[in-house]
């Protein structure tokens, strides 16, 4: 997917309510993508959908023969701290609303389990993924779970993990979820972004020479970090605050229960203009 492909993306996606910035869809496009040195075909798992918006772009590289899937509860039940977490930030959380803009934009639907996600392991069974991306609960005990079972059924060579709020300040039960993952060995970081860290397993032959290239083709500047005896390419050239006006399209990116307080804000004014 080509830059101009990235913006029809926005473009088609600006009504549906989401989180997904520029640097992300960028990089979900290269990973994705079918210039990669190596097979890129696999299936697909989306854990955390809200309205769609994050699914869009996974269902605009899929490989043709190969399944997406996707878990929300929507509607559905869960525990009583993950439903406080829900009716907080993922007010409107609807099936007939994503599937709506799942045939709007894509013309067609995902798979869709309605459950909790630590029911995928008996959903699922044995199928293994090449691109999971994460973004369901912020609970500790449900994120543990979710990587657990997305380490489990990772593709070894090529498969590619995106945990998104791996480090804001109300998601820290990710956070630890994450590090605890990286420790332990299960899961060695590749990429970061202000918003997503990027997971393989160890010994991937994901290559970050052609990653980086892509970057630069996109015009995204980047440094390499290295802890934990790992090397790490994270992106830069944008502070937080503007991470989601990186297209000038901030409304369409930021949650919906802050977009009318940002445009009556300073920080949206400053922003318009860029």
């Amino acid at each position: 997917m080509h830059s101009g492909a990235i913006d029809r993306y926005f473009q088609d996606t600006k009504r549906i309510a989401g989180w997904v910035s520029y640097f992300d869809a960028t990089v979900f496009c290269i990973f994705l993508g079918s210039d990669q040195p190596y097979n890129n075909s696999g299936n697909l798992l989306e854990i955390g959908v809200f309205e769609g918006k994050s699914t869009v772009l996974l269902g605009k590289n899929l490989t043709p023969g190969d399944e997406f899937h996707v878990c929300d509860i929507f509607d559905g039940e869960t525990d009583t701290k993950n439903e406080l977490e829900i009716q907080s930030s993922y007010l409107g959380l609807s099936r007939e609303r994503f599937e709506r803009n799942m045939i709007g934009v894509l013309g067609t639907l995902p798979v869709i389990h309605q459950c909790q996600s630590t029911k995928l392991k008996d959903i699922l069974g044995s199928k293994s993924f090449r691109f999971i991306h994460i973004d369901g609960s912020h609970l500790y005990h449900h994120v543990i779970e979710d990587l657990r079972y997305a380490s489990a059924s990772l593709l070894q060579d090529i498969g590619i993990i995106a945990v998104d709020d791996y480090r804001a300040q109300h998601t820290v039960g990710v956070a630890a979820a994450v590090w605890e993952m990286i420790i332990e060995g299960s899961l060695i970081p590749f990429a970061i972004t202000p918003a997503k860290m990027y997971l393989v397993k160890p010994n991937s032959i994901v290559e970050q020479n052609h990653f980086t290239r892509n970057l630069e083709y996109y015009q995204i500047d980047w440094v390499e970090e290295e802890f934990l005896g790992h090397k790490v390419i994270r992106t830069i050239g944008v502070i937080d605050e503007n991470l989601y006006a990186k297209s000038r399209k901030l409304k369409a990116f930021l949650p919906p229960i802050l977009t009318s307080w940002i445009q009556n804000s300073y920080l949206w004014r400053k922003i318009r203009n860029l």
